[in-house]
């Protein structure tokens, strides 16, 4: 029955449930081939043998049709040149479509290529876009010349300011040449050396095209940041590395708070059918000791215990 399945009796048979005394080594050898194992192929030699093969189809076919285009017009220019001419279209997409594979294919095996994208990653996007704006505009030359109107609540002032966005909606593409600090831990481990890494960087702006997100319906981009540096298999690791080291460290830069500035939020709903999220609502000048007027604070050790206590549940509990 249905109970004796489930529940076996005395005489059910031992091929059900196998059982191994405690000091009996189990074949570790043949559980272990029974678990999937992953091998990274490089297709770097099959991406070089299609570029080499791209880019023989490529000169050939040009070089061929030059010859035959220049001794056309030389020679009998009233014959075989309209030939030619005709299918003139033709060979000149399908060069331009080889060229275009050529191009990815090369950026593939030659770039490392990272995206950051706003939808996705918005305090990512805005530090990166906020690092390259303040090294930017700091001279004529290299600030951005394309530019975005727009009006923004400031914080310290409480008023609406004009600012000038660094991107704009039209694509482009910039240079960029960094210098990382890297800390190198000796035998002493007291005692640290920092030196400096270098790297030519392009940053690729996309603007993408415009979304309605939001309780509010706000229109927004889906603009990506496209970061390409030239590397090789020597160095993949290090310049992946590098790369996410200034990021980090753009990103730490720029959640960095405003001294002597606390940002103050609450929770508000925007509606009855939706959950209430924190936002920001107004910046406070904070308080010490050391300061007169109304930036004046008695410090009282009392109130060490309930600080920490709030520090601690902002962290595990605000959300």
């Amino acid at each position: 029955s249905f109970r004796e399945q489930l529940l076996p009796g005395p005489n059910a048979r031992a091929a059900d449930v196998e059982m191994t005394v405690s000091g009996e080594s189990n074949d570790v050898a043949g559980r272990s081939s029974l678990v999937p194992k992953v091998n990274i192929v490089s297709a770097r030699a099959q991406e070089f043998a299609a570029s080499a093969l791209i880019l023989f189809a490529l000169v050939v076919p040009t070089v061929v049709m030059a010859v035959v285009v220049i001794d056309e017009w030389i020679t009998r220019p009233e014959q075989r040149g309209w030939l030619v001419l005709g299918f003139g279209f033709y060979i000149i997409t399908a060069l331009r479509s080889l060229w275009a594979t050529l191009i990815r294919l090369c950026q593939r095996m030659l770039y490392i290529r990272v995206e950051v994208s706003r939808y996705v990653s918005t305090t990512l996007f805005e530090a990166l876009t906020d690092f390259l704006a303040k090294e930017a505009e700091m001279q004529g030359l290299t600030c951005s010349w394309d530019q975005e109107a727009l009006q923004e609540h400031d914080k310290l002032t409480g008023k609406i300011k004009v600012k000038l966005r660094f991107w704009s909606s039209r694509a482009r593409s910039m240079w960029i040449r960094l210098r990382v600090p890297k800390v190198m831990h000796g035998a002493n481990p007291e005692l640290q050396d920092v030196h400096m890494e270098d790297m030519d960087l392009q940053v690729e702006f996309i603007p993408g095209d415009d979304i309605v997100c939001g309780r509010d319906s706000r229109v927004e981009r889906r603009e990506v940041l496209v970061l390409s540096v030239r590397s090789n298999p020597a160095r993949a690791l290090l310049d992946k590395e590098m790369l996410v080291r200034w990021m980090e460290y753009a990103h730490v830069h720029f959640m960095k708070p405003v001294q002597d500035v606390v940002n103050v939020y609450s929770l508000q709903e925007s509606s009855s059918d939706w959950v209430p999220e924190w936002k920001f609502e107004r910046v406070k000048p904070c308080k010490n000791a050391s300061a007169t007027g109304q930036g004046f604070y008695l410090e009282r050790h009392a109130l060490h215990k309930i600080l920490a206590d709030a520090k601690l549940w902002s962290q595990s509990a605000l959300r």
